[in-house]
């Protein structure tokens, strides 16, 4: 067998609605797909809509099966290959925003462990009538226990003015890579 880096880079379509994403939440005042970046300022000619996040704090929670994925379990064991996620970042120039991005990897867990042992996080926040450029936020493991099966993804995040409608933090570009060690 060949053990070749892979890279998962699913649309939308595959995050909202694909048999291999074995479990998406949405909770809050919910999201909006945005195909044109409401807001920003920013060339979207080489970006897939962006998910904008409400004024109430909301969550958007992934949970994907790697083996699905094509990843053999005997490459998660015993090669470990880095796992990286990687999405871009931005809010709107006129409502400051906070984001939460989360990683979590489980075996046979198919929800978000508030005790998980092998899970990262990181936050940012944008103040009012700051410009920002899409900015590239990612999370990586390396050197995981055996046993690991799921990959589990939560961005929450909020606009901090509590307007009404969908002036929250942006995601875009999401991707998920496997790299496997260079030989």
């Amino acid at each position: 067998m060949s053990l070749r880096s892979m890279t998962i880079q699913p649309n939308l379509d595959d995050l909202l609605n694909k048999g291999d994403i074995i479990d998406k939440c949405v909770s809050g005042d919910d999201y909006k797909i945005d195909p044109n970046g409401d807001g920003i300022k920013i060339d979207f000619s080489n970006s897939s809509p962006s998910f904008s996040f409400s004024f109430q704090e909301s969550r958007f929670f992934l949970t994907i099966d790697l083996l699905k994925k094509g990843i053999p379990g005997d490459v998660l064991d015993f090669v470990r290959p880095k796992i990286r996620i990687t999405q871009k970042v931005n809010h709107r120039r006129d409502c400051s925003a906070r984001l939460l991005f989360a990683a979590q990897l489980n075996s046979e867990r198919f929800l978000w462990d508030p005790e998980g042992k092998v899970q990262k996080e990181k936050t940012r926040e944008w103040e009012q009538w700051v410009d920002a450029e899409w900015e590239e936020m990612s999370i990586e493991f390396s050197g995981y226990p055996s046993g690991i099966r799921h990959l589990n993804i939560l961005n929450q995040g909020s606009d901090r003015l509590f307007w009404k409608g969908f002036y929250g933090p942006k995601i875009t570009d999401f991707k998920i890579e496997i790299i496997m060690p260079s030989c």
